[in-house]
């Protein structure tokens, strides 16, 4: 029968094992809000262009925004994804700090073993989170380069 492991709650960890990587974390998590927040303008950024002037003076504006509908539809939908991977990267690097505590727990109660199992959840799951937030950044960069080309077309004065 396999013996009964004690719990790892509550064990004891030195404050300076572990707050180097909690600063590194807070961070990343600064920088992900940051992506998520200007994610969130770029979509209201687009509510306020259709709603606020195409919609209040459809004449003039109704076909500039039919011809950049490709872009519109490109902007929504990185920004969208970007807010996503944003979000998700968030969890992602709550894992990595879960994963820390469990490594150094294992590592100093004497489960070696267990520990490099948890390092290497760790490095699957810092992997995991610099891919989400380097997606995250890339389509930001081209929603709001959508975000920019709409407003240029549909604002620019038009010759008449």
């Amino acid at each position: 029968m396999k013996e009964k492991m004690k719990s790892l709650i509550g064990f004891p960890v030195a404050e300076n094992a572990y707050k180097v990587d909690l600063e590194l974390q807070d961070r990343y998590t600064a920088y992900s809000s940051e992506i998520l927040r200007l994610d969130l303008l770029g979509i209201a950024g687009y509510g306020f262009l259709l709603k606020d002037i195409v919609l209040a003076n459809p004449s003039a504006f109704s076909q500039r925004v039919h011809d950049m509908w490709a872009f519109l539809i490109l902007g929504i939908v990185s920004l969208g994804v970007s807010a996503i991977l944003a979000l998700q990267h968030r969890v992602s690097a709550t894992d990595c700090v879960s994963s820390i505590a469990a490594f150094i727990r294992k590592s100093e109660s004497g489960r070696k073993a267990e520990a490099e199992d948890d390092r290497d959840a760790l490095r699957a799951t810092l992997k995991k989170s610099a891919f989400l937030l380097r997606a995250s950044v890339i389509l930001l960069a081209i929603g709001a380069g959508c975000v920019v080309l709409t407003f240029c077309y549909v604002l620019w004065p038009i010759n008449r």
